[in-house]
């Protein structure tokens, strides 16, 4: 299935009425789609939590003369 992006004007609540109309296995499917947007957007998150923390270790002189050979 292809993803497709439409810019309708949808409240949430339309939403909402017309994911109750879809049979269970095309809502078993949206579900898998969101939680795997879900589960990439976390480790998107995550690589940039743990960004300033790697760069107290890695940005710094020693880091820096250890690795002027390569």
């Amino acid at each position: 299935m292809e993803a497709q992006n439409f810019n309708l004007p949808l409240t949430f609540q339309q939403v909402a009425n017309i994911v109750k109309q879809l049979p269970k296995s095309e809502k078993k499917i949206l579900v898998d789609i969101l939680n795997k947007d879900e589960l990439d957007c976390d480790s998107t998150h995550t690589h940039l939590a743990s960004q300033k923390i790697l760069e107290q270790d890695w940005l710094n002189q020693e880091e820096d003369q250890a690795w002027q050979h390569l």
